[in-house]
């Protein structure tokens, strides 16, 4: 009776099927089958966008060390020699959150933030 306790608690988790076979005056044999269908685990697909690969603990660790930031007027330089002034409003790791003085809110990197 052992073996086949063992075996069918081991065919729950694995999730195969168990076949018993019955044969006279003999202890009963089990045997394993494994279901005709294994579904596979689909793979994360990489994603090209910066902010999707930084991790929880990543952007834990960016809030604490850039929390000095919060509430301060700043000064985003962009690649066109145009200088943008603003309020930090939240961090998300990469990115700083600035409220502009023209109004909308932007996501920067950070080392184009400015004090």
């Amino acid at each position: 009776m052992a073996p086949f306790i063992t075996k069918s608690i081991e065919a729950i988790e694995t999730g195969n099927t168990l076949e018993i076979v019955l044969k006279s005056s003999k202890p009963v044999e089990v045997q394993e089958t494994k279901p005709p269908f294994q579904a596979e685990v689909p793979k994360s697909i990489p994603s090209k966008n910066k902010e999707d690969a930084v991790g929880a603990n990543d952007k834990l660790a960016f809030a604490l060390d850039n929390r000095h930031l919060a509430g301060k007027s700043v000064s985003i330089a962009n690649d066109k020699n145009i200088t943008i002034n603003g309020k930090v409003v939240g961090l998300d790791a990469p990115f700083v959150i600035v409220q502009t003085e023209a109004g909308p809110t932007i996501k920067v990197p950070l080392e184009k933030v400015s004090l």
